[in-house]
């Protein structure tokens, strides 16, 4: 309507011919969205005693309660964190750094057991040749990096479910 006094009216003579497009979706009553990883932020930009930059980024595991993702009959459920990375704010530039599934590649992991509450992800150098062409072969001095995590639900059986993107962390790090 063109005035909050005729709102609600069918009469053309007070609508605006203009209206609001709204988007949602609608998930099933039993299921949920994936939740994003927690508090994910900064732990230290320091140079090593090599003279080597790096960066250690900690967030919080979700607390997740299966009944809403996985059949209580699914045998195999894990929670992993995807890391990705990228030197332009651009969403198309990011790209997987490492992940939680795989604590032996790019990332030192610390907190993956059970227990643990928080999970904390060294970044020093690169090995994969993808990263290698990217971002060359160690975290450089004096360089802005731009991190994001998601959350990845894996259920046997099941497509991965999969979070939405955590807000964009930005890195300048030391020289």
């Amino acid at each position: 309507t063109k005035s909050a006094a005729h709102k609600g009216s069918t009469n053309e003579e007070h609508m605006s011919g203009k209206s609001i497009t709204t988007s949602f979706t609608t998930l099933s009553s039993a299921e949920r969205d994936v939740p994003l990883p927690l508090n994910f932020r900064l732990n230290a930009n320091a140079i090593d005693s090599n003279g080597d930059n790096y960066i250690v980024l900690s967030l919080e595991k979700v607390k997740l309660d299966w009944n809403y993702y996985a059949p209580k009959s699914a045998a195999n459920k894990n929670i992993y964190y995807d890391y990705y990375i990228s030197t332009s704010l651009d969403p198309d530039s990011f790209i997987l750094l490492g992940t939680t599934q795989d604590p032996g590649g790019e990332i030192d992991f610390l907190g993956l057991d059970a227990a643990s509450t928080i999970i904390t992800a060294s970044i020093k150098s690169f090995r994969s040749q993808e990263l290698v062409n990217r971002f060359g072969h160690k975290i450089r001095p004096n360089s802005v990096y731009y991190f994001m995590v998601r959350t990845r639900l894996v259920v046997e059986g099941q497509e991965d479910k999969i979070s939405d993107f955590t807000s964009v962390l930005p890195v300048t790090t030391i020289r």
